[in-house]
């Protein structure tokens, strides 16, 4: 076995130094590990669906990258869940001779994880060229870095043992196009998400409206159907944002940061507690806000809500607190068919904002519309993990 290390990081955090590519004599193993700056979690969770579409995986590493295209396609494009069954035939030129490999895209072995902040991918990897080499694995693991930078990732492939025979020097040479690749993302995937998923996948799921109230204000009104939650869990999740952290998760490409000025004084509970305050800033489209999130007594919505839950807010501009206030309810129930909520966002806000802001309230909408189409993501782990302490199938860490 070699043991190859490409620039070693610090772990983001330290159960993912368990996640280890299990080897044995038949095989060489290569580790690369890098943090990817400007780059999400989510971003590389879309990534490996789409990264045969347009020239994105020759813009991955233009030099060694020669060609991919799908043998057995993903079912969907549009999911952040890579697609386990698909297999992609690929043609890279490592160590000066061009190399066919077969990505068959596979579920990780091993305990299932201890918290939803960890991403995986793995796939199985057979050479054509020579059928009788073996199987590898290429597994990526990867967590959002603590201190804001983007992503920590840890790359670690499997190689056959006669690999290098087969492809003289392919083990050093893919460690190397790897870490190249690795640092390319950040030139086209973060605006490749942003286009085709944030933009074009989550806005299709909703739709946004505007009524005048009165002459100097106008709501907004946004409905959506969000799949995957309860009403239960979103009841929970309002005094539960916490962390810029889990913030950064409800929008990973919007939200900038989150702090409690007032704490919530019955978090442990499926309602949210009035006078919390919260302080937040977060893009409305290409307007950066600082505001401050006041949660208002539920019964001032009465009147204005048809579901059966809804939480009523005030929001101020933190530099102009009390000026302009506006007000804000999120009203949402069970779905008929119990897989999901139904939900409806409106937003009360000063006319002239779009005078000063062209566009302001469309992408106050749409931004609605893309942050609650992501709770699905990590909301049901966290409601299960927290509200309900359940633990049994964590098979790395205890609470």
């Amino acid at each position: 076995m070699i043991l190859v290390w490409w620039g070693l990081v610090a772990s983001a955090q330290a159960h993912l130094g368990e996640y280890r590519m299990p080897a044995n004599g038949d095989q060489q193993v290569v580790v690369i590990e890098q943090v990817l700056e400007g780059v999400r979690p989510e971003m590389l969770d879309w990534w490996w669906n789409n990264m045969a579409s347009n020239d994105y995986f020759q813009r991955w590493h233009p030099q060694a990258n020669q060609s991919a295209y799908w043998q057995v396609p993903p079912a969907s494009f549009e999911t952040l869940d890579y697609a386990v069954g698909a297999v992609l035939d690929t043609v890279q030129m490592v160590a000066g001779q061009a190399v066919e490999a077969e990505w068959a895209f596979a579920v990780p072995p091993g305990p299932t994880r201890c918290l939803d902040e960890d991403h995986r991918f793995m796939a199985r990897i057979r050479f054509p060229g020579y059928p009788d080499l073996g199987v590898g694995l290429l597994r990526y693991d990867y967590v959002a870095d603590p201190y804001g930078r983007g992503t920590v990732v840890r790359v670690s492939y499997a190689l056959p043992a006669m690999i290098d025979a087969a492809y003289p020097g392919y083990s050093a040479g893919i460690g190397a196009i790897v870490e190249s690749s690795l640092a390319n993302l950040n030139g086209f995937l973060p605006e490749a998400f942003q286009q085709e998923y944030i933009e074009g996948t989550l806005l299709s799921r909703g739709n946004v409206r505007f009524e005048a109230d009165g002459w100097l204000k106008k709501r907004i009104i946004v409905e959506q159907e969000i799949a995957g939650i309860t009403a239960d869990m979103l009841d929970w999740w309002w005094d539960n944002i916490n962390s810029t952290a889990r913030y950064q998760r409800w929008h990973p490409t919007a939200h900038v940061s989150f702090e409690w000025l007032e704490p919530p004084a019955q978090a442990d509970e499926l309602a949210y507690s009035v006078g919390a305050v919260q302080l937040v800033s977060e893009y409305i489209g290409p307007y950066k806000s600082n505001l401050l999130i006041t949660w208002l007594e539920a019964e001032g919505a009465i009147g204005q809500v048809e579901y059966d839950h809804w939480i009523y807010a005030k929001t101020d501009l933190k530099a102009l607190r009390g000026i302009f206030p506006q007000r804000m309810i999120h009203e949402y129930q069970d779905n008929e068919s119990g897989d999901g909520i139904v939900m409806r966002s409106i937003f009360t806000v000063p006319s002239f904002f779009d005078l000063v802001m062209p566009g302001f309230s469309r992408s106050l909408g749409e931004h609605a519309i893309q942050e609650m189409q992501f709770l699905p993501r990590f909301l049901p782990e966290l409601f299960r993990r927290e509200f309900e302490r359940d633990w049994s199938d964590c098979g790395l860490c205890t609470e």
